[in-house]
């Protein structure tokens, strides 16, 4: 009998005939429908790679490629919003992947559901290019055990965070087909839930055919407001929880006291610049399993400054921090830098929440759940 792992690569393998099947009935039958089927586009991927690792003896444990299968349905915003015509009609999709890890014996293969938003670089007559960014969900047919899978401690839990950025480039043969290809960087976390939690990264090359139904002329020529630059302040309450890197079952709180002041240039982007204040209940523990014994509670405390950069899209923004450590220092890992990436949505006029994932350069620390106050 087949285990899981076959059985997903058996459905995928036979549904991309059945997929692209379906595409074709769809382009047949779409155009007697209203408009809540145009704009839609659906494609499927095979992408072939391989993993990347921050940590050289992950490549002792490889014997294998990246091979993955995508597939896609998207659909083309109304245009009836400004962010909508400031970023030239992105689409917003989701996707299905199916990949393997590198080895099938220790990591096992990877089935991910992927929403996405996808953004227009460049386009031509017959010549489009695009980059796409999605966090979803995936679930891996292997993860650690200490007594069965115990060299992986890349992945501990079965269900876990997948983050996915690509860059592609479509040549369309006529208005309903195109040919795409690019490139893809994708990560596997579970944000620090469990332990251990190295991750998994990989590096995909991919192909594949889309097809468009019922697509909608856009009208290109229209007016965007000028935008008048301004500065925007805020101060942010965040925490979440997280286990150390010991193996030990334990959580610990982490939280963060933040202010900010970014400059907002245009209806994209701003650049900013703040400070940090930072609590970590791990610290004290982690030092005494290392066997220093001259420990204070103070060292539960970090400060910082960092710079910002953020993508605006409507209410929604997606940041970038570069942080160092003043002041009160990473006493654990005597780390300088710090990094965060954010997720922020503008739910009124003054208040916003945000998601962040803080790390230490490349090793994810803790996952921040907050919210926020900002005026002009």
């Amino acid at each position: 009998m087949k285990n899981i792992s076959e059985q997903i690569k058996y459905f995928f393998l036979n549904g991309l005939l059945l997929y692209v099947l379906f595409i074709f009935i769809s382009v047949n039958t779409a155009y007697s429908q209203n408009d809540k089927f145009s704009d839609i586009k659906m494609s499927a991927k095979y992408h072939y790679g391989l993993l990347l690792s921050e940590y050289p003896f992950f490549y002792y444990l490889v014997n294998d490629n990246i091979e993955a299968f995508e597939y896609n349905i998207q659909k083309e915003v109304s245009g009836k919003k400004l962010w909508h015509k400031v970023h030239k009609f992105p689409s917003i999709g989701i996707s299905l992947f199916y990949s393997g890890l590198g080895n099938d014996s220790i990591f096992g293969k990877a089935f991910t559901i992927n929403p996405y938003i996808q953004f227009k670089l460049s386009e031509r007559k017959k010549f489009e290019l695009k980059y796409q960014l999605g966090v979803g969900i995936c679930c891996v047919t292997n993860h650690f055990d200490f007594q069965e899978n115990y060299h992986n401690i890349a992945v501990s839990s079965p269900f876990n965070i997948w983050f996915n950025a690509e860059l592609s480039a479509y040549y369309h043969i006529n208005p309903i087909i195109s040919f795409t290809g690019g490139m893809a960087f994708s990560h596997i976390s579970n944000a620090n839930l469990s332990q251990p939690n190295f991750g998994l990264n990989h590096l995909t090359f991919f192909s594949g055919i889309q097809v468009n139904i019922n697509q909608k002329e856009k009208n290109y020529n229209f007016e965007i407001p000028k935008f008048k630059r301004k500065n925007e302040y805020s101060v942010i309450i965040a925490g979440g929880t997280k286990h150390t890197r010991r193996f030990s079952k334990q959580l610990y709180f982490a939280g963060s006291v933040s202010s900010e002041y970014r400059r907002v240039l245009g209806h994209k982007f701003s650049l900013g610049a703040g400070s940090d204040f930072f609590y970590d209940a791990s610290v004290p523990d982690e030092l005494r399993r290392e066997g220093k014994t001259d420990i204070k509670d103070i060292y539960k405390l970090k400060t910082g400054l960092h710079a910002s950069q953020e993508l605006i899209i409507g209410r929604f923004s997606i940041m970038i921090q570069e942080g160092i450590y003043l002041f009160l220092k990473d006493e654990l890992d005597s780390k300088l830098m710090y990094n965060r990436g954010i997720i922020r949505y503008k739910f009124s006029d003054h208040f916003f929440v945000n998601i962040a994932a803080k790390s230490k350069i490349v090793v994810l620390d803790v996952i921040e759940i907050g919210v926020g106050y900002y005026w002009n």
